[in-house]
């Protein structure tokens, strides 16, 4: 399940990123929004080459450039290769 929803799902210390996930339509349009007393606009997203009814490119939506979404590997995120 994993593997056909989302390639890579990576979650830094402080900042988060979806690359090359398949994003339903259930995904506001808006992207990241504020959850739990934390405002979405303070945070550090990004999104890369993902598909499906809920990706979309906006301001509120930053995408990562193609140099930073291939530097951040499952081993260099984990630690290890899943």
């Amino acid at each position: 399940l994993y593997e056909k929803w989302c390639q890579r799902f990576l979650v830094l210390t402080t900042k988060d990123g979806y690359i090359q996930c398949e994003l339903g339509a259930h995904i506001h349009p808006d992207g990241w929004t504020d959850m739990g007393g934390f405002l979405g606009r303070n945070g550090r997203f990004g999104e890369f080459e993902n598909t499906g009814a809920g990706a979309r490119v906006t301001a509120s939506r930053p995408q990562l450039a193609a140099e930073e979404a291939a530097a951040l590997t499952d081993e260099k995120v984990l630690g290890w290769q899943p």
